[in-house]
This record gives C-alpha cells, structure tokens and sequence, in this order.
C-alpha cells in the first residue's frame, strides 16, 4: 500500500488580481510554498497566467493554474455562475489543507468548501485602510467605509486573517468588525 502523502495543499484564490500589488504577492507566496514543497493550486484571472512576467513563475511542478477568462464585461450574476461552473468541474473532489482567499471578493466564503476535515479557511486582505504599494509606514486617506455583509461574512467565517499592513488590520477592527486575532504579513514583493 502506497503512503500518503504528507505534502501540504493549498488552494490560493485571487481573481480579480490583475498585474497590482496584490498580483505579485500572490505570485510570489505561490513560489515559495511550491519551493518549500507545498502542493499549491492558485485560481487567478487568464491574464496573470499568460503574463510574461508573471506566468513563468507559476510554472512549478508544484503548481496547478486554473485560469479564469477575462468575463469581467458580463453582469457579476452571469461571470459569478460561470466561473463557479468552472471551479467547480476544475476541482472536482479535490480538498485542500489550506484555503487561502485574497481581497474583497464576494465570492470568497463558497470557497470554504474546498477546505478539507481539519483544514483551515484564510482570509488575506490587502487593500483596506490604505496602505499604499511602496511603503506600509505611508498611508492614503481613510475613505474606506464598511464592507457589504458578504465580505464581512468572509472575514467573521476564516479561520485565519492576515492583513497586508498594520493599517489594514486597524481597519479590518476598526470600520470592518473584525474580532478575531489578525496576523500582518507585509507584501512579498517589497521583502
């Protein structure tokens, strides 16, 4: 009988990434944790994965590409529905150790369902309360008001949330609601 495999799989979810900060970040956790030997599936939008600064470094034994089209032009109801459908038959069974959503999507919390018996939901918000993408001791004005339920939903159901800077995770306590202890991981792109 074959052992089981004690790699770690991760499930990385940040489709309206498209070239920012955010992008890179996700890029960059993805190659690390496929380097350290993680099994990371990574779900972005098909630009980032034919990107030629980004796609090649999601090419990685390690890493599976699901690539969502560009149906950004289309009602969110009828891109949501397609882009699940998609998902859906993409990872068809699979479950992961880690779930690890970025930014405000609100499709975030159905993504919970790919988290196995005993693994953990992560919730990684970049872009609240104003950090700007050079500096996290620089900031732009607080306009950021609360977030619809859905989101706020996702941040109260993860099992872990991480905050781009400490002034996102004062926000995310602050204007969000947020209650539960918040880890700051920098942007990787800066380190």
């Amino acid at each position: 009988m074959p052992a089981k495999s004690t790699k770690i799989s991760i499930l990385m979810h940040s489709p309206f990434a498209q070239g920012g900060g955010e992008t890179a970040h996700v890029i960059e956790l993805s190659r690390l944790l496929a380097e350290s030997a993680a099994a990371v599936t990574v779900v972005v939008h098909q630009g980032v994965a034919e990107h030629s600064e980004y796609g090649p470094q999601l090419r990685n034994p390690n890493i599976r590409v699901i690539s969502l089209p560009d149906y950004y032009s289309l009602p969110a109801s009828l891109r949501i529905l397609l882009f699940r459908g998609r998902l859906l038959r993409e990872l068809r069974g699979d479950r992961f150790d880690y779930v690890v959503c970025h930014g405000t999507g609100g499709s975030h919390y159905w993504f919970r369902r790919f988290v196995k018996l005993g693994g953990r939901f992560v919730w990684h918000e970049h872009s609240s309360g104003g950090c700007t993408a050079t500096r996290t001791d620089e900031f732009a004005p607080t306009i950021v008001q609360a977030y619809p339920w859905k989101i706020r939903r996702v941040a109260q159901s993860a099992d872990i949330v991480i905050a781009g800077c400490q002034r996102v995770a004062q926000n995310l306590v602050e204007v969000q609601g947020v209650t539960k202890p918040i880890q700051v991981l920098p942007p990787l792109q800066k380190l």
